[in-house]
């Protein structure tokens, strides 16, 4: 072997390891800390950058796993000061605090250290400028171009952020991208995200899983034939949830079948599956969006398609294309019909949504999405997740707002007495149940004795107010109130006393002696004999000295008559009668029409919300959202004890035999 050929090998041997050093950068031994006159460690990568004046905001990145470059972009209106994203369709941003912590990230950037100068070497530290016109199929080393100006166009900050550094995840590769100097920085990615979800308002539908009262479920698809698009109805439900015992309750449920539809009536085998009922709930209040796309004009904010939408044939494929079908009605309306079914969610405030399902758009927003540092981007076992289009809108309910029933106004003093006297009356009796006589008293009062030698207690010595009626015995036929009390009070056997003031009827005869009822006998203590060991118990009424003497009711008085009201004081109270009705009349009124308008209020913001957008949601939220008949109607849980429930086996009473109604449907 000759010297020029050892020099040559040598020559190879050393370029090989020079690169295997700069494969496995970075390293101590390549950083120089110094550049050919340009700036050095401890200097700011941006001297005169103001974060207070960052108005727009944009981030260019390439995703390698589907060779494609994603520009995305937030920026300020310079009249309104209004965020939004013109990368998504000028989609409102919810941008204040995200777009703080981006343009915060650049602050006092210090340059640790300096690697390289040379262009070719960039690859090398992962800052090759993402230009999609530049990028070769299969490149490597590509890095993220990010790039704040301010109101007047001018860059505040303008770099290409490449590698993490080995020894320190927190260190980053960068470079200007008008420059070849490579530089290590400490830098905080994560507001650098280009995820849509992050800079949008994350509660899109603004509602509260304990509000929804009603679900309503249009189950159906819209098929395409060589006529046209066909709908084909599957069913339609409508469940109730009760706060009060917390359970779901199916209001209506038909199976449709074309023009047809017949009732589907849950057996006692049966039940709702509140499981997945209460899951749609929660759906809806956590219902994230992964993207949005601008509606064509012509559609109405409440859905309702104009005929220039009708008439505009790229509007119209637009529309189809995304799975909502116009479609003229009988009275001249357009109606918006979904491919895949719709949802109605109605609140307690009469404010009711609802949700139409549409087509797929082709994509997955699962392999869009940023994987985190050091993590591989997900694979889908089953297959791709398909996103999908989703049409909001919002209207009132009015069956919420049933209209006020008010009161009558009276138009005289003497229809004002026939109301006041109505009002009086008693509640109708609540009907027994079956076999309970309801003459007798529940709890019937127990009979104190007469005493022997007291006298008689008078009507005095109890104020008028505590006087108590005695119920009539339930074996004695009804007859006037006056002689009633006289038979109960000259019965030698009855031990009631009265306490009516009225004097005793002249013609009043001893009551007939009748004979006990054994049963009634049995259920009650006859207080009247002693029992053995004990004298009898004599029952008084309670008086006090003082009472009588203040007592000026005499048993023969009559009570004293009212003094006839003049006209002017009837026409008084007639007028403060109508007058409180009115305003009553008018509280209910205004109270109605309040929560109407604050419900019609709400609507219109959450349509002005909605009114340009087709929302698209992953294929995981569309699952959550949606239910099927079979999910919807579940069999009863059968598990029991061992040996079964109360009364017998398997839970049934003494006696019953299940086999005798059929298996359960």
């Amino acid at each position: 072997m000759n010297e020029n050929t050892k020099t040559g090998i040598f020559a190879a041997i050393a370029a090989l390891l020079a690169l295997a050093t700069w494969v496995t950068l970075p390293s101590s031994a390549t950083k120089s800390g110094k550049t050919s006159g340009g700036p050095v460690a401890g200097d700011s990568v941006f001297k005169e950058y103001d974060p207070l004046t960052a108005s727009s905001l944009r981030i260019v990145k390439y995703n390698k796993d589907l060779a494609e470059v994603s520009d995305f972009e937030v920026a300020k209106d310079k009249t309104t000061g209004v965020w939004s994203i013109p990368s998504h369709s000028g989609y409102p941003a919810d941008a204040e605090k995200q777009m703080s912590e981006a343009a915060n990230a650049f602050v006092n950037l210090k340059i640790l250290d300096v690697v390289t100068e040379k262009r070719d070497e960039h690859k090398m530290f992962g800052v090759v400028e993402p230009d999609p016109e530049k990028i070769q199929p299969g490149e490597e080393g590509i890095g993220t171009l990010v790039r704040i100006i301010d109101p007047k166009g001018n860059s505040l900050a303008n770099i290409i952020v490449g590698a993490t550094e080995k020894d320190n995840p927190k260190h980053r590769f960068v470079r200007i991208p008008s420059q070849d100097i490579v530089y290590i920085v400490e830098l905080d990615v994560a507001p650098l995200t280009t995820e849509f979800t992050k800079w949008i308002e994350p509660d899109l539908l603004k509602l509260s899983s304990t509000d929804i009262q009603t679900l309503g479920i249009r189950d159906y698809s819209i098929l395409t034939t060589n006529q046209g698009a066909v709908l084909s109805p599957n069913f339609d439900a409508d469940v109730s949830f009760t706060t009060t015992d917390g359970k779901w309750n199916a209001d209506s449920i038909r199976i449709r079948e074309g023009a047809n539809s017949t009732p589907r009536v849950l057996t006692d085998s049966e039940q709702l599956n509140a499981t997945k009922l209460n899951e749609i709930r929660n759906a809806l209040d956590s219902l994230r969006i992964v993207d949005v796309r601008r509606k064509p004009k012509g559609l109405a904010a409440n859905l309702k398609a104009e005929n220039a939408l009708l008439e505009d044939r790229e509007s119209l494929s637009a529309m189809i294309r995304r799975g909502f079908i116009p479609q003229k009605g009988q009275d001249g309306s357009t109606e918006i019909f979904a491919s895949s079914g719709e949802l109605l969610a109605t609140l307690n405030d009469g404010v009711q949504y609802l949700v139409r399902f549409g087509n797929t758009t082709g994509e997955s927003s699962e392999t869009k999405a940023e994987p985190k540092e050091g993590e591989a981007p997900k694979e889908d076992s089953v297959g791709p997740q398909l996103d999908g289009y989703m049409l909001v809108t919002t209207q009132v309910d009015e069956s919420k707002f049933p209209a006020v029933i008010l009161k009558a106004v009276p138009e005289s003093y003497d229809e004002l007495l026939k109301m006041e006297a109505a009002a009086k009356e008693p509640p109708e009796a609540v009907p027994t149940a079956p076999g309970v006589d309801a003459t007798i008293p529940v709890n019937p009062p127990v009979d104190a004795p007469e005493p022997k030698s007291a006298e008689p207690v008078k009507d005095q010595d109890k104020p008028e107010a505590e006087v108590k009626k005695e119920p009539e015995a339930a074996a004695e036929p009804k007859s006037d109130k006056s002689s009633d009390q006289a038979n109960q009070s000259n019965d030698a056997k009855s031990t009631l006393v009265s306490f009516q003031q009225q004097e005793p009827a002249a013609d009043a005869k001893p009551a007939p002696t009748t004979t006990p009822d054994p049963v009634a006998q049995e259920s009650k203590v006859d207080e009247t004999k002693p029992q053995e060991g004990k004298a009898p118990e004599v029952k008084t009424q309670d008086t006090k000295p003082e009472d009588t003497k203040s007592q000026d009711v005499k048993p023969t008085e009559k009570p004293v008559a009212e003094t006839p009201l003049t006209d002017d004081e009837k026409q008084g109270r007639l007028d403060a009668a109508r007058e409180r009705i009115t305003k009553e009349n008018q509280r209910m009124i205004d109270e109605r029409t309040e929560k109407l308008n604050s419900s019609k209020k709400k609507v219109a913001e959450l349509n002005a919300r909605f009114a340009d957008w087709f929302y698209v949601i992953s294929e995981a939220e569309y699952k959550r959202l949606r239910i099927t008949l079979d999910e919807l109607i579940q069999p009863k849980s059968a598990a029991l004890p061992p040996g079964g429930g109360p009364g017998g086996p398997g839970g049934f009473p003494p006696g019953f035999n299940p086999a005798q109604f059929g298996p359960p449907r």
